[in-house]
Parts: C-alpha cells; sequence; structure tokens
C-alpha cells in the first residue's frame, strides 16, 4: 500500500507538472495565433539558425536551443519556439511586396542601354539621382551594367537585387550596396496623379504605363532623388539574394522590417493576406532584411521570391496584417 500510496503520488506531480507546462504554453499566447496551427513552423527553425551568427548575445540560447532541434521534427520545433520566445503584440501594419527582378541588361553602353547601374563610389551621398544619371560619376569604372530604360534601372533599385540577363546570354545578380542619402520618395506617391486606369497603383501596372509612357514616366522618375547603388553577388542558383543580415532570403518567410521597431533576426507571426490571390497568409516569418522605404514597425515588405510570377503577385501586395514580434525569452 506505501509503495501505491507512492506511486499515487509521482503520478499527480507528473500531472500537475505536465498541467503547469501546458498552462505555460498557453499563457504565452502561442494557441491564440491565427493560424498557429496549421503553419509548419519546422521550416523556420534552419532559416532562423542561418542567422544565428550574425545576432546579437540575447538570441544566443534560442540559437543553441534550435541547433537542438532534429530536422523536420514539427513536434520538436513548436516546443523549441514556445520555450525560446516571448510573444509581443506589435499592432496592425501594412504589407506590401518585394521581389527579385528578371531585367534585360548591357555589360557595355551601347544601343538602348543608357542607363547605368553603379557601385557605390568613394563618396556616395555626394550627388542626387538627376546628376548621377547626367553623368557626375562616368569615367570612374564603377558601372556594373546598362539598363535600356530609366523604368528598369530604378525598379531594380527598388527592389534592391534583381537576375541580369546580359546581351551576351550570361545572367548576374545584383544585390544592394550602398544609398546616397536622399530621401526616397514612395512610388505610390510619385504616381498618384498620373492617371494611371483605375488608379492601380501597384508595381506591374505603374512599369506598364511607363512603357507606354516612357517620357512622362521618365520625368516623374527623375522627381525622386534617391539613388541606390548595388554590386554583383556571387550566389547559387538555388539561394535567394541576400538580405541585410546577409543570408539569403526566403520566399514567404523572410521580411523587410524597420530595425529600429523590430530587432532583426527575430521571428516574426504575420497574419495577414496575399493581396493578388484573396489567399490568408498565417505564418511565421523571419525579420533578416531591411528597406529604405520601411519606416516603423506598422509597415512590413513580403519577399516573393524572384522571376515574373513573383513580380506578378508581390508587385501587387498591399494588405492589412496583425503582426507579433517572437522577443528572446
Amino acid at each position: 500500500m506505501r509503495t501505491q500510496n507512492a506511486f499515487m503520488r509521482i503520478s499527480l506531480l507528473c500531472l500537475l507538472l505536465c498541467l503547469a507546462v501546458q498552462a505555460a504554453r498557453a499563457e504565452n499566447g502561442f494557441d491564440q495565433l491565427p493560424g498557429w496551427q496549421s503553419d509548419r513552423v519546422s521550416d523556420i527553425v534552419p532559416l532562423f539558425l542561418q542567422s544565428c551568427p550574425r545576432l546579437g548575445p540575447e538570441f544566443r540560447p534560442a540559437c543553441a536551443a534550435a541547433a537542438r532541434v532534429p530536422p523536420g521534427d514539427e513536434a520538436a520545433a513548436r516546443a523549441f519556439v514556445q520555450e525560446a520566445f516571448r510573444l509581443s503584440y506589435a499592432g496592425r501594419a501594412l504589407t506590401t511586396g518585394y521581389f527579385e527582378l528578371d531585367v534585360a541588361a548591357s555589360r557595355t553602353r551601347s544601343g538602348p542601354y543608357q542607363w547605368p547601374l553603379l557601385r557605390p563610389p568613394r563618396d556616395p551621398r555626394r550627388f542626387d539621382r538627376a546628376e548621377i544619371l547626367s553623368g557626375a560619376l562616368a569615367g570612374q569604372g564603377l558601372e556594373v551594367a546598362w539598363f535600356a530604360s530609366a523604368a528598369d534601372l530604378y525598379f531594380v533599385q527598388l527592389q534592391g537585387s534583381a537576375r541580369l540577363h546580359l546581351t551576351n546570354g550570361g545572367v548576374i545578380r545584383v544585390g544592394g550596396a550602398a544609398q546616397n542619402g536622399r530621401t526616397s520618395i514612395p512610388t505610390e506617391r510619385l504616381f498618384a496623379d498620373a492617371g494611371i486606369p483605375n488608379n492601380d497603383l501597384s508595381i506591374p501596372a505603374i512599369r506598364a504605363w511607363i512603357a507606354a509612357h516612357p517620357r512622362e514616366g521618365d520625368a516623374l522618375l527623375a522627381r525622386d532623388e534617391s539613388y541606390f547603388f548595388m554590386q554583383e553577388r556571387r550566389l547559387r542558383t538555388d539561394q535567394g539574394p541576400l538580405g541585410a543580415l546577409g543570408v539569403p532570403l526566403t520566399p514567404l518567410r523572410s521580411i523587410a522590417v524597420d530595425p529600429a521597431d523590430v530587432p532583426l533576426g527575430a521571428p516574426v507571426w504575420l497574419d495577414t493576406e496575399i493581396t493578388a490571390v484573396h489567399q490568408n497568409l498565417q505564418r511565421l516569418m523571419l525579420a533578416n532584411d531591411t528597406g529604405e522605404p520601411i519606416r516603423g514597425a506598422a509597415h512590413v515588405d513580403l519577399f516573393f521570391g524572384p522571376g515574373p510570377q513573383a513580380e506578378a503577385v508581390g508587385g501587387r501586395q498591399h494588405s492589412d496584417a496583425q503582426m507579433w514580434v517572437l522577443l528572446p525569452q
């Protein structure tokens, strides 16, 4: 009987401990996240580990715990996230989209290829966009490639990365390296009064309008004094472009944020919609990129991947979201 009573006490203790753990997890709010049970959380663990060497000391315990999660183990991944992080509701935010463009370009200035994409000079902040396009930095050997239109140059710089299909048949990839310090005018504001049909200010619609009205389009683009310098990136074909943390971006798992409000490297839970297809998007993301137009916690940019399909969908992204930042315990 004494042995049986001892066993019952141990069983009761185990039950109470299990209930305490479950209660703690419930209290941390993860089970209340919209769509929490439907996301494949284990997909985020290797992406988080990839960022760990570039994160601050506050992330070290979480990185050590992530390294112990077996690959693809959904239960272990969920336990890791719930134990290593605490939820911080960041409120409502606007989600927009960005992507890796496919654009024709030339290594040399010839024919229609008259708009230069430049590497950073010694003093990137000296000239504005109009001065640079007028040749203020010519003769310094800074040209990475030349584009056939001012719009191609502008949208490559706006997205921060591109795959350039060269006239000689080669393909190179470029990414952001520096900016001239001038404040960028949001694209939607530049073209708000352009008379685009249905007032469609998505990137695909604006690009199509500029192609049909090149003179008016170039004049509007010239109002933006900001110029982004870029450089060639040596990346595997299966890798995404590099984000601000220096690690490859992952489609619909990477977001660009304002690091003054969201710590770079932090997981973020988003509850939003993919605008172009009216599809719910409720999943864990990683804040591993930044963007010059992203200011404050009320705006995040979703990375949609490479190519025309990513442009067609990501270029139309404009949806409200609820956002939770996962901070290290």
